[in-house]
């Protein structure tokens, strides 16, 4: 079971609370909705109240790892301090920790709460490469004692704030994520009908196991965002020129799942040839002696490689057709799209159709 901070005595202890603080800003740097830093009050009312010291961060938009005037958090201290009706201390720092962030930290006293400069303004936050990103989440566990967690929009994400700081620091999730997960798994296991889920983002790989495991709950799927025009482009609808991911990164990780299926069947075939060949080599060496058993043993365990790596191949194929046939992305004569409940599901077949290939 996932840890909340009802589980955690926070008296006394720094708490480095994940926030989404990622707000419209208008062209005078005013807050424009401020929806996402009112969610994020009862988590930190909740903190207060029980005798955390309170270090609060998150991301502004995409700054691209440098430290730009327009990104800053500082219109979010303002408003988090009306809302809470308590000081939000704050410091501007371009590298978002220095001395003085941490001499600050240091000297929280229980209730008191500061808050950290754009995460993003650091490339490391959200760097693929785990060496780079590492020793900026382990600065960030640093300042704290304990982690919470209640950016449910960011929480997908492995950034140094998100995921890499709970290698570090005991973490567990605010109220937001709580409330978020309580709601998706009722939604999910126990629905009222008609259930109609939506999905968005630009990239379709990363979603294609979640729209699999949507595919028998849900009755309706609707799919928005950057990753419609990949479908509608399935379709042969023209999508000009609309953001479209690439074929070969859905096979790609396809794939990968036939992979990683196929190197759990190594294993398993190696230790059927351990038991089988140890029980056969045991029964010919007591009937026909050593050498011939050992020699009935050397040939039972070719033809099992042999068979191993024609089972591996039939295994990496059948794997990429059944999630070809689930989701329609693999299929050689051409059609790639979404298959619903077993159908091709064709919303938009009156759409103009591309000519050529």
């Amino acid at each position: 079971m996932k840890k909340t901070i009802r589980d955690f005595d926070f008296n006394g202890h720094t708490a480095i609370v994940r926030c989404d603080f990622n707000v419209p800003l208008d062209a005078e740097g005013k807050i424009t909705d401020d929806t996402r830093i009112a969610g994020a009050v009862p988590t930190i009312r909740y903190l207060m109240e029980h005798g955390a010291k309170i270090v609060l961060m998150s991301h502004l938009g995409r700054p691209d790892g440098e430290p730009k005037k327009e990104f800053s958090l500082a219109p979010v201290a303002g408003d988090l301090s009306e809302k809470l009706g308590v000081p939000v201390w704050f410091k501007s720092v371009p590298n978002v920790i220095d001395d003085s962030i941490k001499a600050k930290a240091a000297s929280l006293k229980p209730g008191e709460i500061m808050l950290l400069e754009n995460t993003r303004f650091r490339k490391e936050e959200d760097s693929k490469d785990k060496g780079l990103q590492a020793p900026f989440a382990k600065e960030l566990a640093s300042l704290a004692d304990v982690f919470v967690n209640d950016a449910f929009g960011t929480a997908h994400r492995h950034h140094a704030s998100t995921a890499g700081i709970a290698d570090y620091i005991p973490s567990v999730m605010g109220f937001l994520i709580e409330k978020e997960l309580k709601y998706l798994g009722d939604a999910l296991e126990n629905p009222k009908r008609p259930l109609i889920a939506i999905l968005g983002g630009a990239k379709v790989a990363d979603k294609i196991t979640v729209i699999e495991n949507l595919l028998g709950k849900a009755d309706t799927i609707l799919i928005g965002g950057g990753m419609a025009f990949t479908f509608l482009k399935a379709l042969g609808v023209s999508i000009g020129k609309s953001i479209l991911e690439s074929l070969k990164n859905i096979i790609s990780m396809i794939l990968g799942i036939a992979n990683v299926f196929s190197d759990i069947m190594s294993y398993i075939r190696l230790w059927a040839v351990g038991l089988a060949g140890g029980a056969i080599s045991a029964t010919v060496v007591a009937m026909a002696g050593p050498m011939l058993g050992h020699f009935i043993f050397f040939i039972f365990g070719v033809i099992l490689l042999l068979f191993g790596h024609g089972l591996n191949l039939v295994l990496n194929v059948l794997s990429v057709l059944v999630h070809g046939v689930r989701l329609n992305t693999l299929e050689f004569s051409g059609h790639v799209g979404l298959t619903w409940a077993g159908s091709p599901y064709k919303p938009f077949s009156d759409g103009k159709k591309e000519s050529g290939s």
